[in-house]
């Protein structure tokens, strides 16, 4: 996925006053009341910088705009392959090994020497549950 180069004024206005409430948010009120510190200033300054840039200037938010975005990819990319990788490892890898410990075969993959065909007949549905399916 690729960065838009060439953001509208409304996309630059909306990404400047959205930073500016999620910096006052999380910087400003969010982590110094969880972590019990005093309440800082630069995060009003940096959010009222954003907002008024936002809301006077947005052109001027591009390039905050485009290594934002560039970075939230490149995040973004990285999380992904982090949470998938964690996942496989931690349900899939253990369900496989526990499967094979057992000896079962979900998907019927054995090579059986005496069928004809591996074929599975499907079953005819019942119209009564196309009439009222929920």
């Amino acid at each position: 996925m690729e960065v838009n180069d060439r953001p509208d004024n409304k996309e630059l206005r909306n990404f400047g006053l959205t930073s500016a409430i999620i910096v006052v948010l999380l910087f400003g009120l969010g982590l110094p009341w969880l972590r019990g510190h005093g309440w800082p200033r630069w995060p009003w300054y940096l959010s009222g910088a954003l907002g008024v840039a936002g809301l006077a200037a947005p052109a001027a938010l591009g390039p905050v705009y485009r290594v934002w975005m560039k970075f939230g990819h490149i995040m973004g990319r990285v999380n992904s392959t982090i949470i998938l990788t964690v996942v496989f490892f931690v349900v899939f890898t253990p369900v496989g090994l526990i499967m094979r410990i057992l000896n079962r075969d979900i998907l019927n993959r054995k090579f059986d020497k005496e069928t004809d065909s591996y074929r599975v007949a499907s079953q005819p549905s019942n119209t009564k549950k196309l009439e009222r399916p929920f």
